[in-house]
C-alpha cells in the first residue's frame, strides 16, 4: 500500500534556535516491510531587532542581531529646553543587556520647571520687590502701596502699568498712582443760616 506521510512535524524553539523541518530520512513510498521515518531539521539561530526611541516616539537608533547578543546602548540623548522647563536624561525604561526578543527602549527625562524674575517697581522706578516665580504661576502683587502727599495733593494706588498675568518670562510691573480727589458721595451735608442758595454740580 502507499505510505501516507503525516503533516510536517515541528520542534519548539530552544534558547534562540528555531528548527525548520527539512525532510524524512526514509524515501519509501510503498509499504513492503516495517519502516521507520526519522525527521531531519535545520537549526537556525534567530535574529531580533532592538531600537531606542525618544520620549516623543522618534527613532534614535535601530539594530538587529542574533539571540544572546549584547545590546549596545547609544550615547545619552538630549531634549531641548523650552520656555517652560529644562530636561535631563535619567535613563531608559528598560535595562536589558542581552538580546532575547524584539525590544524597544524609551528615553526618560526629568523635567525641571523654569523660574522667572517678576520685578515690581514704584512709580519713580525704585524697587518694591523682586519675586522668583515658576512658569505658569501667578506672582503675588505687593499690597498697601502709597505715595507721599505733594503740595497738599494726595495720591492713591490704582494698579500697574500692565495686567499682572501668569509668568512665562522675566517681567517688570510699575505702580501707577492718581490724584486722590475726595467727593461728597454718600456724605451728609448740613447747611446752616438763612438766605443761602445751594448749587449742585455733577461729580
Amino acid at each position: 500500500s502507499t505510505i501516507e506521510y503525516p503533516e510536517d512535524p515541528s520542534l519548539d524553539t530552544h534558547e534562540g534556535i528555531k528548527f525548520f523541518f527539512k525532510e524524512w530520512d526514509n524515501k519509501a513510498t510503498k509499504l513492503y516491510k516495517d519502516e521507520v521515518f526519522n525527521a531531519y531539521f535545520i537549526p537556525t539561530v534567530l535574529t531580533f531587532k532592538y531600537q531606542f526611541i525618544n520620549e516623543d516616539g522618534s527613532l534614535i537608533s535601530s539594530s538587529e542581531d542574533v539571540y544572546g547578543a549584547t545590546i549596545n546602548y547609544p550615547s545619552n540623548p538630549t531634549k531641548e529646553e523650552t520656555e517652560k522647563a529644562t530636561y535631563e536624561f535619567v535613563g531608559w525604561d528598560k535595562t536589558d543587556t542581552v538580546l532575547t526578543a524584539d525590544i524597544t527602549f524609551k528615553a526618560i527625562f526629568k523635567e525641571t520647571i523654569k523660574k522667572y524674575t517678576c520685578t515690581f517697581l514704584n512709580e519713580d522706578g525704585s524697587l518694591i520687590e523682586e519675586q522668583l516665580v515658576e512658569y505658569g504661576k501667578m506672582p503675588v502683587e505687593p499690597k498697601n502701596l502709597t505715595k507721599e502727599e505733594v503740595d497738599g495733593i494726595k495720591y492713591k494706588f490704582v494698579g500697574w502699568n500692565k495686567t499682572v498675568e501668569k509668568v512665562t518670562k522675566d517681567v517688570t510691573y510699575q505702580a501707577v498712582f492718581e490724584e486722590y480727589v475726595p467727593t461728597l458721595e454718600n456724605m451728609k451735608v448740613s447747611i446752616l443760616g438763612d438766605s443761602i442758595s445751594t448749587f449742585y454740580k455733577e461729580g
